[in-house]
């Protein structure tokens, strides 16, 4: 296990900005927070609609920070879709969510 220290949190940062940038997630509205967690990282859900987030990083780690930063970010791809799944049964909806995640994955997959 690696002890993070606010360095770590600062490579977190620009590690998943690259992340973020990469798979078209500039809409959203991030904070960063390094805690205790049994999980590497996490992703909080603020307020959906307006695509609020907090991204975190735990005090003690098992594995890279880009590793941690890539897993997030994908997580925050699908978590618009993963809301909505929970939210309606609307298939339409569900649809073209996922439709509009595979376009962004069709971009940056070569």
């Amino acid at each position: 296990m690696t002890k993070t220290t606010p360095k770590h949190v600062e490579q977190y940062k620009r590690t998943f900005a690259t992340y973020q940038a990469n798979f078209g997630l500039m809409g959203w509205s991030l904070y960063f927070e390094r805690r205790p967690s049994e999980a590497n990282g996490w992703i909080k859900l603020g307020n959906l609609p307006d695509r609020v987030a907090t991204v975190g990083l735990a005090t003690e780690i098992d594995t890279t920070i880009k590793f941690i930063a890539k897993h997030e970010a994908l997580e925050l791809l699908f978590a618009r879709y993963q809301r909505l799944a929970e939210l309606c049964s609307n298939v339409e909806i569900l649809d073209e969510e996922r439709h509009a995640i595979i376009r962004t994955l069709e971009k940056i997959i070569p």
